[in-house]
């Protein structure tokens, strides 16, 4: 098995150039007048970058290992067989088919189209409270705030200019926001914490909230809340992409397991991969209608209260961050040809 995966992760790179990953390209832009041509066309330079990172990360992949599983990952039973069919086609799709990975194109931008769009959108709930605030507060901010941000270079993105992928029993809110960290590295931190403004650096970071599924009044039956770029327990250069993998959305983070995050081999050994040592690649992968804290998990389990990050973890009295290792529903491990850039 082994030995296939390095065959196939050497012939990547032929694919992707003989394929030219037409069919992964962003969607053409929708018909009319774009709302600004200038944040649009630097949101779309920023996406298309982090996608490309995506293949480079991927390019010559070798010792290509799906982990198996890991029962520390969550306090629950996980359906295990499934979660390995779901991972096992995620790689197939990345290191094999690469023609099956995709990159979708928002229903809705800021950048693009006006607050009122907002309204229009195909939202198969519309009589749910929380859903029509969250629309309704969104188009007033950037009816209010928005035009102001007119003047020459000022293109900072902000958290409340979202893309909305909008599907039957589906809403993804994905957003490009600025993380203050300290200069010398580390988790983000503050101005209040970390002293000056001149020991911060901006990190141009992505998240995403979900809601999937009708329960018996047409709402959202559950989600996540937030899936985004971090460090915590894996690397700084953390990067989520959304993806589509055949038909179905795949958040997928890229990285490298560097020297604070990686683990001995006797640790990868007995997480089953989960972890991995210094310098190892990895991709984690999270399907919309694939995941550890809802459609993975016996029946009996599942959370039906709706987003299960509203109440973390409290393990040996510490309450954990919202990046549980069951974020993410695969975790794949491999080795490149480079170190992975920024």
């Amino acid at each position: 098995m082994k030995a296939s995966w390095q065959l196939v992760g050497g012939l990547v790179a032929m694919l992707l150039v003989e394929i030219g990953f037409a069919q992964s390209s962003t969607a053409p832009e929708q018909a009319g007048e774009i709302f600004d041509p200038v944040g649009w066309a630097e949101e779309q330079a920023f996406y298309k970058k982090r996608q490309d990172q995506l293949l480079e990360h991927i390019k010559g992949a070798r010792n290509i290992e799906v982990a198996k599983g890991w029962q520390g990952v969550a306090p629950w039973p996980i359906n295990w067989d499934a979660q390995q069919k779901f991972c096992h086609r995620i790689a197939d799709a990345l290191f094999k088919e690469p023609q099956r990975l995709t990159f979708p194109e928002p229903q809705f931008s800021a950048y693009r189209d006006p607050a009122e769009k907002l309204r229009e959108l195909p939202v198969a709930f519309p009589n749910c409270p929380t859903v029509n605030h969250d629309m309704e507060s969104t188009i007033r901010y950037i009816k209010k705030y928005y035009p102001a941000r007119k003047a020459i270079g000022d293109y900072s993105p902000i958290a409340s200019e979202p893309r909305y992928y909008v599907e039957k029993e589906l809403l993804i809110k994905e957003f490009r926001d600025i993380d203050l960290r300290p200069s010398f590295g580390g988790a983000r931190g503050n101005v209040s914490v970390w002293g000056q403004p001149e020991n911060l650096k901006k990190i141009e970071m992505v998240s995403y909230d979900h809601q999937v599924g009708l329960d018996d009044k047409g709402c959202p039956l559950w989600g996540s809340s937030v899936m985004e770029d971090n460090n915590w327990d894996r690397a700084e250069d953390s990067k989520m992409i959304l993806t589509r993998v055949d038909d179905e959305y795949v958040f997928i983070e890229i990285g490298i397991f560097d020297k604070d995050h990686g683990v001995s081999a006797a640790r990868a050994k007995a997480t089953g991969g989960w972890f991995s040592t210094a310098g190892k690649r990895y991709i984690t992968a999270t399907g919309v209608q694939n995941n550890l804290y809802y459609t993975l998990v016996p029946e009996s389990r599942r959370d039906k209260q709706g987003f299960i990050y509203g109440a973390p973890l409290n393990i040996k009295g510490t309450v954990q961050n919202w990046a549980e290792p069951y974020a993410y529903a695969c975790v794949i491990n491999f080795d490149g040809p480079k170190t992975f850039t920024k």
